[in-house]
């Protein structure tokens, strides 16, 4: 049976959808920012929450340079000029901020200096503040001694710089320059292109022609129009910058930057839109695990943005269930729930290679780089299978640091009084996730009680590219296992892509933090988590549980199966038998399973069961 969007009616009770505020930012325990000249502005613009819109910096009508204004969102206001992808933009995640700093004064013939300006407290106990100070700008960091105190400071800086929240001589520069602006690569406002279809080469698509090219060639590096086509770096630059503004309102230290990822949504006009987005390289320790699903197990940037996606849709669901109007969402005739509407299609990026099996390969030298493929469109894949034992295997990553290490083959079942402890907590590789996520559809199994499978059209990534390792880890391993998937769930071969300046990106042995930001679009601010405890860090103010966290998820499920009378769906009780509620779902996901053994891939390894054995949340 079908279903027809309802009359509009008040909202159900439980969780509400976030709120559109227009925000602020908010003070910094870690450091300060002291521009001369007027007060940054806020980076997060007011919109209309029945319409969809929200921050100007999460939308892209022009390929994510400037949002298009709107009758229904009155207050949209334009947003500041967008850095283009360059390589300096892409790497200055990895590098240690007080280098960035230097190179983007010297870059820009600014005076940057480190000053010592304070120190207090009892000799033991003793707080230092330096004061970075770039061009006109000054940036505080207080810390408990002099080096981390000048780091903090040269953060601070730093978002200031990515934000584009820079007063004085430096925003004369970005608008004067022989180009149009500086070493970060800012466009001037007012120009755009509208985003290139996937697999594009280039140009504009859409209606603006040539005029429209060469407002853009004017405004951005030419590397943006090149023949390594410019949809790639579209979704890059989309995607930190909004990052970039983000963190420039957290109080915490660069929440997560070594790694960003985020979901991008085109629709049919090529209207692009960042929806989620989640940074960091964490895992939860065994001894912060939670029975009531208030911790977040995995705090990659890859799987946090993928949480924040999911709550993207449980809005759709309420808005479509209360009579607004979703913005991706329609009707499906053929089972009776909702699908991505043909006209949509999403799209992830991540910075860098993803953890595991997409990530098994030496960059060996530039000119087998260069001759990678910019874009390997899905009937194109062509993976790497040179018989290597290690191709293909699953992985998990390590308790406390970064990286992963293979499955072996007596690997016990994870128990909770055995990780209590000290038997080593294991967390399934990122690889490994996109792969699940590309047979299984990226909804998860509670969603797919009200949605179709929604998958990928393209991936994305800013550095460790390889065409042939990264369609063996997404997809390609998995060639064999079609035939045993359930209707309407399939192995899917989305597009792969990588930024123009890919190859350009040095390793860094820059030291990441412990956070991990997330955001969707209608959220006000940004929501940092602790990566090692998986929970808001105690310096933070805010209590209760993340809201990414299996509790959080499981109150927006039970306000959908509220707003959508499905009553039947809350007699599960707990988590995980809502879980297990979903049949096809679950068939579908046996059979990835069973055909990741039998192609000696190994035993895919689950948290303890008694994590998601919590009740279903009363939102009443």
């Amino acid at each position: 049976s079908s279903i027809e969007p309802p009359a509009k009616r008040p909202m159900p009770v439980g969780l509400p959808r976030p709120a559109y505020s227009s925000g602020g930012i908010p003070p910094s325990s870690h450091g300060s920012y002291s521009g001369r000249g007027s007060r940054p502005p806020p980076p997060l613009v007011a919109g209309n929450g029945s319409s969809g819109s929200g921050s100007a910096y999460g939308s892209a009508p022009l390929g994510g340079l400037t949002p298009a204004a709107s009758a229904s969102s009155p207050s949209l206001q334009t947003a500041m000029p967008m850095p283009a992808m360059s390589t300096s933009l892409l790497s200055s995640m990895n590098k240690n901020p007080v280098s960035a700093v230097m190179e983007y004064a010297q870059a820009n013939g600014l005076m940057a200096t480190f000053n010592l300006a304070s120190s207090h407290g009892q000799a033991h106990r003793k707080k230092f503040t330096v004061v970075a100070a770039v061009g006109d700008n000054r940036f505080n960091g207080t810390a408990t001694n002099k080096k981390d105190a000048k780091r903090l400071a040269a953060e601070t800086a730093l978002r200031a710089i990515q934000a584009g929240h820079l007063t004085g001589p430096v925003g004369r520069r970005q608008a004067g320059g022989p180009s149009g602006q500086s070493s970060l690569g800012h466009v001037p406002q007012g120009h755009g292109t509208m985003l290139p279809r996937p697999g594009s080469r280039g140009g504009s698509s859409g209606g603006g022609g040539a005029n429209q090219s060469s407002d853009v060639s004017s405004g951005m590096p030419q590397k943006l129009l090149s023949a390594r086509g410019a949809y790639p770096d579209m979704l890059a630059t989309m995607s930190h910058h909004l990052f970039d503004q983000l963190a420039f309102t957290s109080p915490n230290s660069q929440p997560g930057r070594k790694v960003l990822a985020t979901f991008v949504m085109v629709t049919e006009d090529q209207e692009a839109r960042v929806v989620a987005v989640g940074s960091g390289t964490r895992c939860v320790t065994g001894q912060h695990m939670s029975l009531e699903g208030q911790a977040v197990n995995d705090s990659h940037a890859e799987i946090v943005a993928r949480r924040s996606l999911l709550r993207f849709l449980y809005d759709q669901l309420l808005a479509f269930h209360d009579g607004s109007n979703s913005t991706c969402l329609e009707p499906s005739a053929k089972r009776g729930v909702l699908k991505l509407k043909r006209s949509v299609s999403l799209h992830l990026y991540i910075s860098t290679a993803p953890c595991g099996d997409g990530a098994l390969f030496s960059s060996r030298d530039a000119q087998h780089m260069a001759q990678q493929p910019e874009s390997v469109a899905a009937a194109e894949h062509r993976p790497t299978l040179d018989g290597g034992r290690q191709q293909g295997i699953l992985r998990t990553k390590v308790e406390n640091g970064e990286g992963t290490i293979p499955i072996s083959k007596d690997e016990a079942e994870q128990t909770w009084d055995g990780v209590m402890r000290g038997q080593r907590l294991r967390t399934m590789s990122c690889s490994d996730k996109l792969v699940r996520w590309n047979v299984l559809g990226l909804q998860g199994a509670l969603m797919s009680h009200f949605i179709e499978p929604v998958y990928l059209s393209s991936v994305t990534l800013g550095a460790l590219y390889d065409a042939g390792h990264l369609a063996r880890a997404m997809c390609c391993r998995m060639n064999e296992l079609a035939v045993a998937l359930p209707p309407g769930y399939r192995l899917h071969h989305p597009q792969l892509n990588r930024v123009s300046v890919a190859d350009q990106v040095n390793r860094s042995t820059e030291k990441t933090t412990e956070s991990s930001l997330n955001w969707c679009l209608g959220d006000s601010t940004a929501e940092v988590i602790h990566g090692p405890t998986g929970r808001l860090p105690q310096t933070s103010g805010v209590a209760g549980a993340p809201r990414v966290s299996k509790h959080r998820l499981a109150e927006l499920f039970v306000s959908v199966c509220r707003a959508a009378n499905r009553p039947d769906l809350l007699e599960a009780g707990s988590y995980c038998d809502a879980k297990r509620g979903a049949a096809a779902f679950q068939q579908a996901k046996q059979a990835l399973l069973s055909h990741c053994r039998k192609k000696g891939y190994g035993r895919w390894v689950h948290k303890p069961v008694e994590q998601e054995q919590f009740s279903l949340p009363n939102t009443y």
